[in-house]
């Protein structure tokens, strides 16, 4: 028998959070073939020595917006470095897909939270998206959730109107039929117009379409001052209500007033898991969130959307309600540490911003925070993104260690034309800083644990067929990595330093990553829900 590719003495860890054990692995038309001692004179076109190393499946990114850069050839280094080989994208309630076609510009503003570059939406379904992704010759494996709020702009734009009957069998016929199309659930982004103008008994109908399928459902919760308990328990009603699995994104606490509290979130997680509800969540290892600066807006600001909000700013007592509502807290009331609020994006012509604080920009211009920040999503609207540092390592920590909690980024797959940005330190480090703060430095996880949160958990949570494990007949999405070494070197000033540690990485039996750099190979796949690996 004949091998792809040969790797020797590796200690395998499974994705099953199993100990490791010692064994060879060979690799054969994309598949892991043997999991066995194999003789040095095998057959094999290339073979590897991993004396030292650990060998595990390729990580799971449960929680991406990687769905318009992955369009362009080349996108996704930043991950596939951190050994990264599958991005589960449509979180948040943005996708790329549903199109109304009458409605592309609201589409493709809503796009631009994702990133500035939003390509030509030429395609209408997830069938037509899959096609434009494969185009594109991505480098790792994508898996596609559906948006919420994209659902709802094509269905009846921005519009905070209750949804007539029809309106609501309409979404769930779009959901429908993009998960027979291969689509892997649905997300809502209930912070984001208009996700959030969905009330909890229409999720609860579009959950139960998921539920009928055996698909996921994701969820960025609402969010309102001190109110962490009621956000985590609608999840909590969706699963009990539906059957739907639920997954809760990037689980945090956000609320200066609430921090500490990370134990009473987490019992209710456990309470609802006792009582039969299939419910986890999701964290990155970082104490600061990102994300567009618009969400923090007047609620009425953003429903008119950036060329609507232009235009009703120039009216002086509209742009004076804008700048108290402001002032007076986000989200309901969380007040406004301008210190703790970084730009890390603005606008393509735009060197100067990110990399500073609000206060920073405020003290430098002679302005008011408020006055910059208003003037900011005027210029570039849904693009400009912010690091909020509204969050606790402790109440971090509590999360991470949870069997219920898994890893995911948050992060956007880069271009290679866009490195030279500075977006969140979690594009560039989220899991080699697991492996290397959080398992080795501290010991506040076990590897082969750590591993499984990357790997094996969210594989069967999204129903990936034949990934996330080292199994034999298994995808041969592989990370091969020095203990020892694996680290983060992103930082908040330089997020787009690449880790340390990671050897090889391997997606679809092709080697794209070796001795830390890519090896030119785009080997991913557009993963769909049902379909053979």
């Amino acid at each position: 028998m004949g091998f792809d590719l040969v790797i020797y003495n590796a200690a395998v860890i499974d994705g099953t959070g199993s100990p490791a054990f010692r064994s060879d692995i060979g690799i054969e038309d994309g598949l892991i073939a043997a999991i066995d001692t194999i003789p040095n004179n095998v057959d094999a076109a290339q073979q590897i020595d991993a004396e030292g190393m650990v060998l595990t499946p390729g990580f799971v990114d449960i929680h991406t917006h990687s769905d318009v850069s992955l369009l362009y050839p080349g996108t996704g280094l930043n991950k596939v470095c951190q050994g990264v080989t599958t991005e589960v994208t449509g979180n948040c309630g943005f996708s790329a897909f549903p199109l109304a076609g009458e409605r592309l510009t609201l589409h493709a503003d809503q796009l631009a939270y994702l990133g500035p570059d939003v390509a030509e939406l030429t395609w209408h379904d997830f069938a037509g998206y899959a096609e434009a992704l494969e185009a594109a010759k991505p480098i790792q494996n994508i898996a596609c959730l559906v948006g919420h709020g994209t659902l709802r702009i094509a269905v009846a734009g921005l519009s905070d109107d209750p949804y007539p009957e029809e309106a609501e069998r309409l979404l769930c016929m779009m959901l429908e039929d993009a998960l027979e199309q291969g689509a892997f659930g649905f997300s809502t982004g209930l912070t984001y117009v208009p996700s959030r103008f969905g009330s909890p008994e229409e999720i609860t109908r579009l959950a139960r379409v998921a539920a009928g399928s055996s698909a996921l459902y994701a969820t960025h919760s609402r969010a309102t001052a001190g109110q962490e308990g009621a956000a985590i328990e609608e999840a909590i009603s969706v699963g009990r209500d539906s059957g739907v699995r639920v997954e809760f994104s990037h689980l945090a606490i956000n609320d200066p007033k609430s921090w500490g509290s990370a134990a009473k979130s987490l019992a209710q997680f456990d309470a609802a898991q006792s009582s039969g509800v299939d419910i986890q969540f999701d964290v990155y290892p970082y104490d600061a969130s990102a994300s567009s600066l618009s969400q923090y807006l007047p609620l009425w600001l953003q429903t008119a959307g950036p060329r609507g909000s232009h235009a009703l700013l120039t009216d002086s007592s509209s742009r004076a309600r804008a700048l108290s509502e402001i002032a007076s807290g986000w989200y309901g009331g969380i007040p406004w540490l301008w210190d703790r609020v970084l730009v890390t994006q603005s606008g393509p012509t735009d060197d100067e911003t990110p990399g500073h604080t609000l206060a920073e920009l405020a003290e430098s211009s002679g302005r008011e925070p408020a006055e910059v920040l208003l003037a900011l999503y005027e210029r570039y609207g849904n693009a400009v993104q912010v690091a909020m540092f509204y969050r606790t390592e402790a109440d971090m920590r509590e999360f991470l260690c949870h069997p219920a909690s898994v890893v995911g980024s948050d992060g956007v797959a880069m271009a290679l034309d866009r490195l030279s940005e500075r977006p969140h330190p979690r594009f560039y480090g989220t899991f080699p800083r697991v492996l290397g703060r959080y398992v080795r430095d501290t010991g506040l996880l076990s590897l082969e644990n750590a591993i499984r949160k990357m790997t094996g958990e969210p594989a069967d949570r999204c129903r990936l067929t034949g990934r996330g494990y080292v199994k034999r007949h298994y995808a041969a999405d592989l990370v091969l990595f020095s203990p020892g070494d694996i680290a983060d070197r992103a930082t908040f000033l330089e997020s787009n330093l690449l880790p340390t540690g990671i050897d090889l990485v391997i997606v679809n039996g092709k080697v794209a990553v070796e001795h830390g750099r890519w090896s030119g190979t785009s080997a991913g796949k557009v993963l769909r829900r049902g379909a053979s690996v």
